[in-house]
């Protein structure tokens, strides 16, 4: 029976060993950023809905909080409609033609979820709405807005975005 008891305390010693070093372990990798997590949207999807119209400008945008980064697609793009609604409207028919449903809409915005792509959603908007909340543009679709201002009622805004 001695030797029983003699095996125990050294089993429990490697057992709190392992257990502290994992808890430690775990606490390290967490501390350094190493279970950093980066949403960004499928190349495939930003291909696929960039065939929906001429892409004037595109560009990425991203934003990072606790151990998340988000990067979003913006494109600008030309559907050759008359007005901001006609665009809005033929972005919106051409999107759920390749199985995007809407998910939520305002006076100047459509918001639409993949039925195609996991975790992905899209916003049309105009350039009208950005100004008017004040959302700063990022500097190379601002360019390509300044190089044909009359447009700007004709373009529409597509921000596509992974989510969790």
């Amino acid at each position: 029976m001695a030797t029983i008891n003699a095996i125990k305390p050294k089993r429990m010693s490697t057992l709190r060993i392992f257990t502290t070093t994992i808890l430690c372990a775990t606490l390290v990798i967490s501390g350094c950023g190493l279970l950093h997590t980066t949403l960004k949207v499928d190349p495939a999807t930003v291909a696929e809905v960039r065939a929906i119209g001429k892409v004037i400008a595109h560009t990425t945008t991203s934003g990072t909080w606790e151990d998340t980064t988000q990067v979003d697609d913006f494109l600008l793009v030309d559907l050759g409609a008359v007005d901001y609604e006609a665009a809005r409207n033929k972005a919106r028919n051409q999107l759920q033609g390749i199985g995007w449903k809407t998910s939520g809409s305002g006076h100047l915005w459509i918001h639409m979820k993949s039925t195609k792509w996991a975790n992905t959603v899209l916003k049309i908007d105009s350039f009208e709405n950005y100004e008017a909340h004040g959302e700063p543009l990022e500097s190379k679709v601002e360019k390509a807005l300044m190089t044909e201002p009359a447009k700007t009622q004709t373009y529409i805004i597509l921000t596509l975005t992974r989510t969790a």
